[in-house]
């Protein structure tokens, strides 16, 4: 039977309406960039999960260097340091300062972190020639992601940058929707597969190796056929590709 014509929207409607979500499955974060989410993903814990200091410099209590120029220092005892990732601890009290590295953790007691650049090493103590507000170059804990905060949405492809998130929240495996398998047939007596030797009057199947590369963008695996206008081939490459395929696309 003739099919009745039909626009291009209302055959993208029937489509899209016709879709349904595919199972989910586990995937680890070294797999996850260009999946969509499953379900809403929460951060298991806060990131940074302290204060941390976000330059080279010393952390020092801010009354202490309030005054501070270059003509009239603030003069500080330097207490201790602290690198990244130091589980030392250290108090700062009025009248002293700790060398602290970018990455490292705000010891208690200090309000403030002076940039390097604003101070002078003078073996025991430091020269500090600016002052510097409360929380000037601290980034505070859960500043990233708080604990319980939505990371990602259900149904969102996730870009690399929320991949990178969802380690940075705890995250090594999340659900993620299965990728589909598409099948792909070119139908057509002139269409000849790439690679194959081509006649005068034919044309490659172009439209299927495009159909194929926009799929693989998107990370969905493709199996094509190339067939000739007989019913029976087109039956039966249709029904062999679908015995896999989630979706089939004829061309």
């Amino acid at each position: 039977k003739n099919m009745p014509e039909i626009s291009f929207d209302k055959a993208l409607a029937i489509t899209l309406n016709s879709i349904v979500p595919l199972p989910s499955e586990k995937a680890h974060i070294s797999k996850l960039t260009g999946r969509v989410a499953a379900s809403s993903v929460l951060s298991l814990i806060d990131t940074p999960s302290v204060d941390i200091s976000l330059k080279d410099g010393y952390a020092v209590r801010s009354d202490d260097i309030a005054g501070a120029s270059p003509a009239h220092p603030a003069i500080l005892r330097l207490a201790g340091s602290l690198m990244a990732g130091s589980a030392e601890k250290i108090c700062v009290v009025s009248g002293t300062a700790v060398r602290i590295m970018s990455g490292a953790a705000i010891p208690v007691g200090a309000e403030t972190v002076v940039a390097e650049e604003f101070t002078a090493y003078n073996g025991e103590t430091i020269s500090v020639f600016a002052p510097a507000n409360t929380g000037r170059n601290i980034l505070k804990k859960g500043t990233d992601a708080a604990k319980g905060e939505l990371l990602v949405s259900k149904g969102s492809r996730l870009s690399p940058s929320q991949v990178g998130l969802l380690a940075a929240a705890g995250h090594e495996v999340i659900t993620v929707y299965r990728a589909p398998q598409v099948g792909i047939i070119a139908t057509g007596d002139e269409i000849v597969a790439v690679g194959n030797t081509i006649r005068e009057g034919m044309v490659f199947a172009s439209n299927l190796v495009t159909i194929a590369a926009w799929c693989a963008m998107y990370g969905i695996s493709t199996q094509e056929r190339v067939v000739n206008d007989s019913e029976m081939a087109i039956k039966r490459a249709i029904r062999d590709v679908l015995h896999n395929a989630d979706c089939l696309i004829t061309s």
